[in-house]
């Protein structure tokens, strides 16, 4: 999973986020991610466990922000932590559906709920942590 130079749908880049969980802010590479969730691979070791509140910063290749959304834990297997979005604002949502839209094969991406997300990524299932 980590060779694949085009782990997120629709994007053609290896995204890469933080985590910000505090005190801890955390390295994560997106898997997947709609408006409604998001898969991400934890590249160290931290403390962050289902129940967990934090906020996911999706960065650009050279690293400025794209946004950042406000995100519940609610898998973990191993690395990999499935987030539940629950609110995204105006300016998340037009940044996601950009980044979405770059492939217009697939117009259903950006609604995809986070078992439908954990379902589509095999390496990332199963539902329960």
């Amino acid at each position: 999973m980590q060779d694949d130079p085009r782990l997120v749908p629709g994007v053609g880049y290896r995204a890469n986020a933080v985590l910000i969980h505090l005190p801890q802010l955390c390295e994560v590479t997106l898997i997947d991610i709609s408006m409604h969730g998001a898969l991400v691979w934890l590249k160290g070791n931290a403390e962050i466990r289902v129940g967990d509140d934090a906020r996911l910063r999706v960065l650009t290749e050279r690293g400025n922000q794209v946004f950042e959304v406000q995100a519940l834990v609610a898998h973990r297997r191993e690395r990999i932590l499935g987030l539940e979005i629950s609110a995204i604002d105006h300016h998340a949502r037009e940044s996601l559906q950009r980044l979405m839209g770059m492939n217009p094969e697939t117009p259903g991406l950006a609604s995809r709920t986070l078992p439908v997300l954990l379902k589509s990524n095999p390496s990332a299932s199963p539902l329960s942590a």
